[in-house]
């Protein structure tokens, strides 16, 4: 996967909720009735739009291996806040995203670093295409759901990789995904999962980015692993955290 592939992408929710302490009957014989526990839900749209309109940065601690060797390392995540902007004659909006970072193994260090731009539509903040500086992946129209409680999952979209932006040469697909998970009694875990295949259909990649998402749409991000991340031309995969 370009290491600057990353984003919102396939979650599969499970909920926990541990049911109450049930009440014996007392000698009077009157219920000691404790009330169900009641599910969170959170905005997701909302939450997508505060990262879009408010960009967002993490550093990040990064474990895994690459080319089966060990790897530690540090790296930092940069969504510029988006800006308005013009693709094929429609107004969008543009964010700028750097991932950049180091990993080391045996004590060698290497470096890496890419750039992509997203285009979303203001509307519902989906993304309508991606240029990954040469590739560019096109989707189709979608929206995120507007809330989502814990056990909630999907499909988002399915897009087109092409090998430039002219889109005369296609390379494969992107589907992307998610799930949702319990967390606190305002927040829950929204996974989103990211896949990439070839035209055949074979997984070349795929990115799992987590985020910790309170019951207000405020984000904080928790790990991605990605597999299929490529450091100098070595395939790894990479947990970020």
């Amino acid at each position: 996967m370009n290491p600057a592939r990353r984003i919102f992408v396939a979650i599969a929710l499970t909920m926990a909720l541990g049911a109450c302490g049930g009440g014996g009957g007392d000698s009077g014989g009157g219920g000691n009735n404790n009330p169900m526990p009641v599910a969170v839900s959170v905005p997701l749209q909302t939450a997508v739009a505060n990262v879009v309109n408010n960009g967002i940065s993490v550093n990040f601690a990064i474990t895994g291996t690459v080319a089966g060797t060990a790897v530690t390392g540090s790296g930092t995540l940069v969504d510029a806040a988006a800006v308005g902007a013009v693709l094929s004659g429609a107004a969008v909006l543009k964010t700028t995203e750097t991932l950049s970072g180091t990993v080391m193994a045996n004590n060698v260090s290497a470096p890496f670093s890419s750039t992509r731009t997203i285009f979303r539509n203001p509307a519902t903040f989906a993304e309508v295409q991606e240029d990954l500086g040469g590739p560019v992946v096109v989707f189709p129209s979608y929206v995120y759901p507007a809330t989502v409680q814990a056990g909630d999952s999907g499909t988002l979209v399915t897009g087109t990789s092409f090998s430039a932006a002219d889109q005369m040469t296609k390379t494969g697909t992107v589907v992307r995904s998610f799930s949702v998970a319990a967390d606190t009694s305002t927040t829950l875990l929204v996974t989103f999962l990211e896949s990439d295949f070839d035209t055949n259909g074979i997984k070349l990649a795929d990115d799992q980015t987590t985020l910790r998402v309170d019951t207000s749409g405020n984000v904080t991000f928790v790990s991605e692993v990605v597999n299929g991340f490529s450091v100098d031309g070595q395939q790894g995969s990479l947990t970020f955290k």
